[in-house]
């Protein structure tokens, strides 16, 4: 094989995206904090709170920035690897995770350019619904044998599912982040 076709390991890819978790826990500090009533702060010292309820798993991924200016509606989630170790869509599928934090990297290689937060719940009930049948998924295989999966968000069924920055045009956000 060559360098550039090389199987890519799970090492490898997560020392990659690990870098962007400090940008990936401030973006979602501001969907997972809000601040506290009067009347708490004043009588329990507490300025803010996390507002959601229980505890949520967050799949992160993070793709090179060259990819938003290509594929600025398109998100991908490994569905097949070479070694036939269960993948991203596995997992997801299974009911692993709550959310999934999508991001393209900046070009700092620290910052994010743009990101979205994921319903998975809504993505789960809408792949199980019609995968590959509406024109907003497509498959795509790299030179060492794995395959993703490929989701266009433009045209995704339900637009419920998404939050995020604004990355461009034709993107269904719900709400966007200032």
């Amino acid at each position: 094989m060559t360098p550039q076709t090389k199987p890519r390991t799970y090492a490898d890819d997560r020392g990659w995206s690990d870098r962007y978790i400090p940008a990936i826990k401030r973006i979602l500090g501001g969907y997972l904090l809000t601040e506290t009533p009067d009347l708490i702060d004043m009588t329990e010292a507490a300025d803010l709170m996390l507002a959601t309820v229980g505890s949520k798993r967050i799949a992160c991924r993070i793709r090179a920035n060259h990819y938003l200016h290509k594929y600025p509606t398109d998100i991908t989630l490994r569905s097949k690897r070479p070694s036939g170790v269960p993948t991203e869509l596995d997992k997801i599928l299974e009911g692993c995770a709550d959310w999934m934090f999508y991001g393209f990297a900046g070009k700092d290689g620290e910052r994010l350019s743009a990101y979205y937060l994921l319903d998975l719940d809504i993505f789960r009930r809408t792949v199980e619904w019609d995968v590959m049948g509406d024109g907003w998924t497509s498959r795509k295989v790299n030179k060492d044998g794995t395959e993703f999966l490929v989701i266009n968000l433009a045209t995704f069924p339900d637009p419920r599912i998404i939050i995020g920055s604004d990355a461009g045009p034709g993107i269904p956000i719900v709400r966007k982040t200032s």
